[in-house]
């Protein structure tokens, strides 16, 4: 599974990268439009088909079918261009929840148009063979293909109207609520003191003045445009300090179109997406599912007081999903920082 997640997040960081430097942020406003009139001609086609007793095979029955096959790839274009879309806003809580709404009745209309073309094309090629569900012939299995229209034009009639209450009522995706690409290296993140500094890795180092110690974490978000701290994803970073340090966090988004955070969770929270709660107070970024712009940085500072194990996760809606976690330890035992790198299992 992770082989096919990391993949998956792989072509998707690609496709983003490409898909805002090609095309113009508003084009997934111009490409939705056709899945929804493609699904309802589909329809029209069918109601014409049924009121006017048309035979099976007929010019009517053939248009239905290649106009829901264009309907198919319409869908495929108004998921991919949503995804470009979603790089370029500030997700709130609230707007984070219809997102994820919009996306579920939107993966739905792609299952029922789908589910209806391949009844079509099962009883294209084998029309006389008896289905254990539609019996003998076209006739039943027409009639399936049908409703499963009906049930596509119901799925995108929400997917459709819940993105206009992101746009016109919580304005989504006009400039107030829009994240910059342009990257703005101006920022740069806070640096431990020298004296006495003990250098663990490029990113971690440490001081101990008497027992007490200080610990100073850089997290480079994004690196490569993916999903990821420190280059590292899905766990495969391991940072271990000790209970009762005082850990000061620096953040510095590398990516150059995507705004990310941080935040410390226990572990048990990495699978919840987005909505995270810091493990400790003030342990996270500011606005953490808006995140911060391309070349900015953000630090917080926090009081490792409870021993467990934790994450730090990207609070961006979707992003820890896409990968972006990494181990947090906060250990009794130890007497200083120390972090480790191992493959994604």
């Amino acid at each position: 599974m992770s082989f096919i997640r990391g993949i998956w997040n792989g072509l998707l960081t690609a496709w983003i990268h490409f898909g805002t430097a090609v095309f113009p942020r508003t084009i997934h406003p111009m490409v939705l439009h056709f899945p929804i009139v493609l699904l309802y001609l589909a329809l029209l086609i069918e109601i014409l088909r049924y009121a006017s007793g048309a035979p099976e095979r007929s010019f009517l029955q053939r248009a239905g079918f290649w106009v829901l096959t264009l309907s198919l790839f319409a869908i495929v274009a108004a998921a991919a261009t949503g995804v470009l879309s979603e790089s370029y806003v500030r997700w709130t809580p609230k707007t984070a929840a219809i997102l994820s709404t919009h996306q579920t009745f939107a993966v739905l209309t792609g299952l029922f148009a789908a589910a209806s073309w391949l009844v079509r094309v099962r009883t294209r090629v084998r029309p006389d063979r008896k289905w254990s569900f539609f019996g003998r012939g076209t006739g039943r299995a027409s009639v399936a293909s049908a409703l499963l229209v009906v049930g596509a034009v119901v799925m995108i009639t929400i997917t459709a109207s819940l993105g206009g209450s992101m746009v016109y009522k919580y304005g989504i995706g006009t400039p107030p609520t829009l994240v910059s690409h342009t990257v703005n290296s101006g920022q740069t993140a806070a640096s431990p003191p020298l004296g006495g500094q003990v250098r663990v890795d490029r990113w971690l180092s440490y001081t101990d003045s008497g027992g007490r110690v200080s610990v100073w974490l850089l997290l480079e978000a994004g690196l490569n445009s993916g999903f990821n701290f420190n280059g590292y994803s899905n766990g495969a970073m391991s940072v271990a300090v000790p209970q009762g340090s005082t850990v000061h966090v620096s953040l510095i988004n590398k990516s150059s179109f995507l705004a990310h955070s941080a935040v410390i969770v226990p572990i048990s929270q990495v699978s919840a997406g987005a909505n995270f709660s810091p493990a400790f107070p003030g342990a996270q970024t500011n606005a953490p599912t808006s995140g911060i712009s391309p070349g900015q940085s953000a630090q917080f500072t926090f009081f490792a007081s409870a021993s467990g194990h934790y994450a730090v996760v990207c609070g961006v809606p979707g992003h820890a999903g896409y990968g972006m976690w990494d181990r947090f330890t906060v250990s009794p035992a130890a007497a200083k920082p120390t972090i480790s790198f191992r493959r994604a299992a």
